[in-house]
């Protein structure tokens, strides 16, 4: 199966070391979907009254959305997690603790900022969000932000807009047609990029 002419490689929980580390906040999330962000005045239409609580909440995860990657040797190809490795996901990034493992950018960690809510969209199961259109399998994450001047920048800046987990998965390729100029050592290549990434 190839998705806008290029391959998909499915992100899977084999291993015992699979499974989300960190998430990031970003300015460009690769699932393009941007956190709410609750100032005052927004915490005000859901909750009446309530101060200024610095959450954010969004998506970390969407089930079967192809990612656009391309790496350092401007090899393209997508990659796509389904609802069960999402599930897993979530699960071993609490079982592991790792709520606090938060960074800006993929680069610099933060700490005062962590995970304290999380779950998996089951709209069967009553499980959503009303602001976000999401699929069911979806991973939805909220943080409490501590540092008021990073609140902030994130409230008022622009710079930071959604969240972008740092995975480690055992890749399957979705497509059995393989580029006619990929070489063996560039497939090994590609697989270790994948191997432990950012989304």
């Amino acid at each position: 199966m190839l998705y806008n002419g290029l391959p998909i490689y499915q992100m899977n929980i084999v291993d015992e070391a699979d499974g989300v580390s960190c998430i990031s906040l970003v300015e460009f999330p690769a699932i393009e979907k941007n956190y709410l962000k609750f100032s005052e005045e927004e915490r005000k239409k859901l909750v009446l009254g309530r101060e200024d609580k610095q959450i954010i909440t969004g998506a970390a995860m969407i089930p079967d959305l192809p990612i656009y990657r391309c790496d350092e040797t401007g090899y393209e190809y997508y990659v796509s997690f389904t609802k069960e490795t999402i599930e897993k996901s979530a699960q071993r990034f609490f079982k592991n603790g790792n709520q606090a493992n938060v960074s800006l950018q993929h680069e610099i960690p933060v700490d005062s900022v962590y995970v304290f809510e999380s779950y998996i969209v089951d709209k069967e199961r009553g499980i959503y969000p009303t602001d976000l259109e999401l699929p069911d399998g979806s991973w939805v994450v909220s943080m409490k932000v501590e540092d008021r001047a990073l609140w902030e920048e994130i409230k008022n800046a622009g710079l930071l807009n959604g969240f972008s987990i740092e995975t480690l998965n055992t890749v399957q390729k979705l497509n059995k047609q393989e580029p006619a100029q990929e070489s063996e050592p560039e497939k090994k290549d590609l697989v270790d990029q994948i191997l432990d990434g950012t989304f």
